[in-house]
C-alpha cells in the first residue's frame, strides 16, 4: 500500500521527454500542499516492471531546492509540450482562488536538467582574538581556537575567518558546502570545535606572533581582537565577536593532531544556507567565527592560517553548485519591457499594446518595443519580382531579424496554395540565414543605426509557369 500523504493529489503526466533521462517514464505528479506550512511537494510514480503491477513511489524527486516546496509556493497544475518536457504551474498566495492586486500571484517552471559544478575558494581574509587582550594575528601562519591553560581571565582564543564568492555564479544554489582547515598543534582531546555566522565586520592587519604564537601579538590599526572589529575602535557588540548562537557546524578534534597536520572538515545543511544566504547578499558575507571547547583547560588547538607558507595547509571552502538555465533572450525582453509584471505574471506573446499590428513575440524578433508604434515599413518584409532566364521569374524578398533573440527561429516561406508552405531560408538560434529549397540568401547585413539588427535578402527563381506565389516569414520561439 502506498503512504498517505499530504492534503490532495495534482494530477500530471507520464514523463516522455528527452532532456531528463532518469525521469523517462516516471508519473511525475503532486500534492498542492505537503502539510501545514510546508508548499506544494513533487512527487513520481514508477512501475517496477512491465505490466507487474508493482509501483515504486518517490517521495520528494530530487530538486536543486528543498522539496516539498517553499511555504509560498503551492503546485496547481501540471503541464507538457510538445515534446513531452514537463511544466509546474506554482501559487505564491492563500488558497486556490486569492489575488494579488486582482491577478493570480504564482510562477510557471518548467523541469529541466541542472549541471552541477564545484568550486574551491581559498580564505581571503582570517585571523585569531585572544581573551581580555588587544592581541591579534592578522599576518600569522596560525589560527587559534579553544582554551589554554592559562591562570589567567586570557585563556580563551577564537578564529576569525572568511571566504570571496565572486567564483560562484550568480543564482547559482548551493547544494553542499565545506570549510577545511589544516590543524598542526593541539591540546587534549577530543573536542568538538563549532562554526558560527558572524554578524558583524572585522578586520586582518598586520600583527604576527609567529610560532607557536599561541599569546598573539599586539594588534594594529585595522586587526580584529577581543573587543575591536577594527583595532582600536569600531567594538564588538559583544566582546569577543558578535555571532549566531546556533553553530553551522561542527566537527570533533580528536588526538591525532600533534603528530599532523590533519585536515578536519565542517560541514552540514546550516553551513550551506550560510553561503546561500550571502551569495544573495554579499553584503552580509562576515565568514564564520571558530570556538573550541571553552570550558576545560588546554584544550585550545592550532590550524594553518591563509598566511601559512605550505599553500595546501591552508583553509578552503569546498561548495557545490548548480547554475540556472540563463534567462531566454524572450524572458530578457518581458523583464525590460515590463518591469511592472509580477513575478510569473501571463504576457500574452500574441498581445499587440501599442496597436501597430505586430505581436508581442514579433516585436521581440524584430528587436521592436512593444510599447512604441511601428510602422510596417520597419519590419523590412518586401517582395520584388522580375523576369528571369528562360521564362522564368526572379523572386527577391527581404526580412528583418535580430541576432540577440537567440531563442528564435526564422523561416521564410512561399506557397502557391496558401496550404503548403515551402521553406526558402532560414536564420536559428542568431546564426546567419542560409537558403534552402532552392532559395538563395544574397545578403544578410546589418541595418544602418539600428545595430544589431540585420536585413535579409534571399533570392528565389520561379520556374516558367508557377502560379503566383505566397509569401510569410514564420518565427518560431524555443521555450
Amino acid at each position: 500500500a502506498l503512504p498517505e500523504l499530504g492534503v490532495s493529489i495534482t494530477g500530471g503526466f507520464v514523463y516522455r521527454g528527452a532532456a531528463i533521462t532518469d525521469l523517462q517514464g516516471k508519473y511525475v505528479f503532486a500534492d498542492y500542499r505537503a502539510t501545514s506550512g510546508q508548499g506544494g511537494r513533487l512527487m513520481g510514480l514508477e512501475e517496477t516492471a512491465p505490466l507487474s503491477g508493482t509501483f515504486t513511489l518517490t517521495q520528494n524527486l530530487p530538486l536543486t531546492e528543498a522539496n516539498p516546496l517553499n511555504t509560498s509556493r503551492r503546485i496547481l497544475t501540471l503541464g507538457e509540450d510538445e515534446s513531452g518536457e514537463l511544466y509546474v504551474g506554482t501559487k505564491t498566495n492563500g488558497g486556490v482562488l486569492a489575488l494579488s492586486g486582482g491577478l493570480p500571484a504564482g510562477a510557471i517552471y518548467k523541469i529541466v536538467p541542472v549541471a552541477s559544478a564545484s568550486v574551491t575558494v581559498s580564505a581571503n581574509r582570517d585571523n585569531s582574538i585572544f581573551e581580555s587582550v588587544s592581541n591579534s594575528n592578522g599576518a600569522g601562519a596560525y589560527l587559534y581556537a579553544g582554551k589554554t591553560g592559562s591562570s589567567g581571565g586570557d585563556a580563551l582564543r577564537r578564529a576569525l575567518i572568511r571566504f570571496d564568492l565572486s567564483d560562484i555564479p550568480e543564482g547559482a544554489t548551493i547544494t553542499s558546502a565545506s570549510v577545511t582547515l589544516s590543524q598542526n598543534l593541539g591540546g587534549s582531546a577530543p573536542v568538538t570545535m563549532t562554526l558560527h555566522r558572524l554578524t558583524e565586520d572585522w578586520g586582518e592587519a598586520g600583527s604576527d606572533a609567529g610560532d607557536p604564537g599561541g599569546q598573539g601579538a599586539s594588534a594594529q590599526s585595522g586587526d580584529a581582537t577581543w573587543f575591536s572589529q577594527f583595532h582600536p575602535s569600531d567594538a564588538w557588540t559583544t566582546n569577543g565577536g558578535t555571532f549566531e548562537a546556533t553553530a553551522s557546524a561542527s566537527a570533533v578534534i580528536d588526538n591525532t593532531a600533534p603528530s599532523g597536520p590533519v585536515f578536519r572538515t565542517w560541514t552540514g545543511p546550516s553551513l550551506s544556507a550560510d553561503v546561500q544566504g550571502w551569495l544573495a547578499n554579499a553584503t552580509t558575507n562576515f565568514g564564520w567565527i571558530l570556538r573550541g571547547d571553552e570550558t576545560n583547560s588546554f584544550t585550545a588547538q592550532r590550524f594553518a592560517s591563509r598566511e601559512n607558507g605550505i599553500i595546501e595547509n591552508r583553509p578552503h571552502l569546498d561548495v557545490a553548485y548548480v547554475s540556472p538555465p540563463p534567462p531566454l533572450p524572450f524572458e530578457t525582453f518581458l523583464t525590460t519591457h515590463y518591469p511592472a509584471a509580477l513575478v510569473g505574471q501571463f504576457i500574452d506573446p500574441s498581445g499587440d499594446d501599442d496597436g501597430d499590428n505586430i505581436p508581442l513575440q514579433v516585436e521581440h524578433a524584430y528587436g521592436f518595443s512593444p510599447s512604441a508604434f511601428n510602422a510596417a515599413s520597419a519590419t523590412g518584409f518586401s517582395t520584388a519580382i522580375a523576369p528571369g532566364g528562360a521564362g522564368t521569374t526572379k523572386l527577391t524578398l527581404t526580412f528583418r531579424r535580430m541576432p540577440t533573440a537567440t531563442d528564435v527561429t526564422y523561416n521564410l516561406q512561399i506557397s502557391g496554395n496558401l496550404t503548403s508552405w515551402t521553406t526558402v531560408a532560414t536564420s536559428a538560434a542568431g546564426a546567419t540565414a542560409t537558403g534552402d529549397n532552392g532559395g538563395n540568401v544574397i545578403s544578410d547585413s546589418e541595418i544602418g543605426g539600428q545595430a544589431p539588427a540585420r536585413l535579409v535578402t534571399v533570392e528565389v527563381t520561379l520556374p516558367s509557369g508557377t502560379a503566383a506565389q505566397f509569401v510569410r516569414l514564420e518565427t518560431v520561439r524555443s521555450l
